[in-house]
This record gives C-alpha cells, sequence and structure tokens, in this order.
C-alpha cells in the first residue's frame, strides 16, 4: 500500500463519515425534536385551557375579584394561567398552521363563567382546537382528508 491510497482511504473516511453525522442530523433528529417541541407545545396549551376553566369556575376566586373596585376582566383568573394562556398562544401561533392557531385562540376567547353552567361553546371551541393541534401532530386522524394525518405538518 504506497502513501497516496493511504491519504485517499483517510479522505475517503472523514468524508464518509461527516456525511453520515450530517445526514443523521438533518434527517434523523431535526425532524424528531420538532415533533417534541409541538407535543410539549400541545400539551402546555391543554394545560392552559383547563386552568382557564377551572381558574373561572372558582367560585371563591371569583367572588373575592367581584369585590374589588374599578375594572375587570369579565372572567378573573390567576396571574400564572394568564402567562401560561399567553405563552401557549404565541407558541400555538408559532408552531402551528394558521388555521389551528385561530381554533386554539377562538377556544381563548369564549368566556367561561359560573352564571353559565353549562359552558358549552368554551368546551366545543376547545375540543376544535385539540382536535386540530392533534391532526397537526399526528395523534388523530383528520376524517375531513384521511392522508394528512400520516405525514407531519412542518410548514412554519
Amino acid at each position: 500500500m504506497d502513501l497516496a491510497s493511504i491519504i485517499g482511504s483517510a479522505i475517503i473516511g472523514f468524508v464518509g463519515g461527516a456525511a453520515a453525522l450530517w445526514a443523521q442530523h438533518r434527517i434523523l433528529w431535526k425532524p424528531q425534536k420538532r415533533i417534541e417541541l409541538r407535543r410539549a407545545i400541545f400539551d402546555q396549551a391543554l394545560d392552559a385551557l383547563a386552568r382557564y376553566e377551572v381558574d373561572a369556575l372558582d367560585v371563591e376566586l371569583q367572588r373575592a375579584n367581584r369585590a374589588k373596585e374599578g375594572e375587570r376582566l369579565a372572567v378573573d383568573v390567576r396571574l400564572e394561567t394568564r402567562v401560561l394562556m399567553q405563552r401557549a398562544r404565541l407558541q400555538v401561533e408559532a408552531f402551528f398552521p394558521k388555521p389551528t392557531s385561530d381554533a386554539y385562540k377562538a377556544a381563548l376567547h369564549a368566556v367561561v363563567s359560573i352564571d353559565r353552567i353549562p359552558n358549552t361553546e368554551f368546551t366545543e371551541r376547545s375540543v376544535a382546537a385539540v382536535r386540530t393541534m392533534a391532526v397537526d401532530i399526528g395523534l388523530m386522524e383528520d376524517k375531513t382528508a384521511s392522508w394528512r394525518w400520516a405525514v407531519p405538518s412542518f410548514r412554519r
């Protein structure tokens, strides 16, 4: 074996190894990380909707905040719930398609009130938003376009 073939083999080995690492990162790791991130956002969005409903139906919280003077929201929620709702809304808007983002915003804008039980508008909008997000991340099959569930949507 002469020096040229040793150098050629080393270069081929280095280039092949670098190409394999690039392909692994580009083809396997990035899509998997995107799926995991969107799943975490989905879980956080569900948590925000649940906390919003729980806070809105908390009699003690609503009674305590009704006694305060000045302007107030239609439904009072804890600061932690507001932060979680805003964070989830921004993440859904950034990482999901516009129809999904719009469905989630519609659920957050539905008023939940102790005075109107059952809160069917909130429930219907929340279920629609959750289903839309579940279809987008591949947890559910879309009945209107059955091929869509198998292909993850990474448009954003």
